[in-house]
């Protein structure tokens, strides 16, 4: 499984910041931010049955906000810590 501490480790508006500049022009960001990005985008895309041209809250059409996405990163956090601990 690839390393996604990069992520893990960063702040929620770090990550939005960087974001904004992919949607702008995704070559601005680093490869391994490119991927995640549309891992993302990917993710909205299917959950919500469209395409969307801003992130969406699953299913409901709406972008997502700052709430969401740092309660979506605080889950995240707590699997990988579950992981680690489990080691």
């Amino acid at each position: 499984m690839k390393d996604f501490s990069f992520v893990t480790n960063s702040h929620p508006a770090y990550i939005e910041s960087l974001y904004q500049d992919f949607r702008k022009d995704p070559a601005s960001v680093d490869p391994e931010w490119i991927k995640f990005f549309e891992g993302f985008d990917f993710a909205v895309t299917n959950t919500n049955g469209k395409s969307a041209t801003a992130p969406a809250a699953a299913g409901t059409g709406l972008p997502v906000t700052d709430e969401q996405l740092v309660k979506e990163l605080g889950a995240y956090r707590l699997i990988q810590a579950y992981r680690k601990k489990a080691i």
